[in-house]
């Protein structure tokens, strides 16, 4: 055995698979860095649902219903079928054009109101979690805190719009194994004592904490 082409291909799997998550971790770590101007405000959680909520509604208003059906996704030379550079090349054009579709579709194509609905409530979500965080926070903290949520907003409505393309491609190149993973996780869930992920997302948390100022330490004008 070939250690160092071992090695190699490794390391172009480690790559590659940093690669298709990077959207992701920049939006976990937009979350941490705003951490320590939200942390006696609340948790952040309302934010993250709302920004889901957009992105799930830019999503329902670019992606069209062929590429959802079953066949699309499954079967090989399917919609879903590419290859890494394809995947991503689509994945970015999907990004950069969700919001506009969206908004073509709010102001042409939603007659019966339910993208209205649905985004009102996100946005009222959103601004209850603005209102509570500036009436809980203190004063000196109220720009920076405010920088924070749009921040996180914003960089969770294009990590959603990103997640759903990813969700299908990912589900097209693993196929059945993603379910076996699921049926995985759902065991961990229910057996675990304490299950697995929420371990490893202590375990990333606490990373995360070592890295970030406490307020204090912060200078602030």
């Amino acid at each position: 055995m070939d250690v160092f082409a071992v090695m190699g291909d490794t390391g172009h799997l480690l790559l590659r698979v940093l690669l298709v998550a990077a959207p992701l971790l920049v939006w976990q770590w937009t979350i941490a860095l705003g951490r320590p101007y939200r942390d006696e405000t609340g948790a952040v959680g309302l934010t993250v649902t709302a920004s889901v909520m957009v992105g799930v509604a830019a999503l329902v208003a670019i992606l069209p219903e062929t590429v959802l059906a079953w066949d699309a996704v499954m079967d090989p030379g399917g919609f879903w079928d590419m290859s890494l550079p394809e995947f991503l090349s689509f994945a970015m054009a999907v990004v950069r054009r969700a919001i506009p579709v969206l908004l073509s579709t709010l102001q042409f194509g939603d007659e019966r109101h339910n993208f209205q609905t649905w985004l009102a409530s996100a946005f009222a979500l959103w601004f209850v979690r603005m209102a509570f965080g500036l009436i809980a926070g203190p004063p000196r903290t109220a720009r920076r805190f405010l920088l924070a949520e749009l921040a996180s907003f914003s960089v969770g409505v294009f990590a959603t719009v990103y997640a759903g393309p990813l969700l299908l491609w990912s589900v097209n190149r693993l196929n059945f194994w993603v379910f076996l993973i699921a049926i995985l996780l759902i065991q961990d869930l229910r057996y675990g004592e304490p299950p697995l992920v929420l371990r490893f997302a202590a375990r990333i948390y606490a990373l995360q904490r070592r890295h970030v100022p406490a307020v204090d330490a912060v200078t602030l004008p």
